[in-house]
């Protein structure tokens, strides 16, 4: 019999699951039948050391067994999306995409060039290597 198996079953009944519903959690999560059995029996036969208090549901909660918002993470502190979204550029990333568009510009103006002066070019650089 596995502690960790009767611990995850005590969890889901402190959680309002059925035993039932949390033996097959653990069985198809790849343990051992015979430890969840075991593990189930010595469960029901302690049953009045189980102290099960159901979860309150409020009127705005919807009827699954969620009890954090949507997007709780354990430990972090939440900001609402629309402060990440509104976020500003911090100053090296601005620097940074400053000189990717001028190098752009410049590359851009270059090939242009080559395209309207391409054979005015080439024909200076043939008579200068002659």
């Amino acid at each position: 019999m596995s502690d960790e198996i009767i611990s995850g079953l005590r969890n889901a009944l402190e959680r309002g699951e059925s035993l039932d519903k949390a033996a097959q959690s653990f069985l198809n999560a790849g343990y051992n039948p015979n430890e969840v059995k075991e593990s189930v029996t010595a469960i029901t036969q302690g049953a009045t050391d189980i102290t099960i208090q159901p979860v309150q549901h409020t009127s705005t909660q919807k009827e699954s067994n969620q009890t954090f918002p949507k997007n709780f993470i354990q430990g972090a502190p939440q900001a609402p999306a629309e402060t990440i979204l509104i976020q500003k550029p911090k100053k090296k990333h601005r620097v940074l995409i400053t000189v990717l568009v001028v190098v752009l510009l410049i590359l851009g103006a270059v090939l242009v060039s080559l395209a309207v002066l391409g054979n005015q070019i080439l024909a200076a650089l043939s008579g200068f290597l002659k």
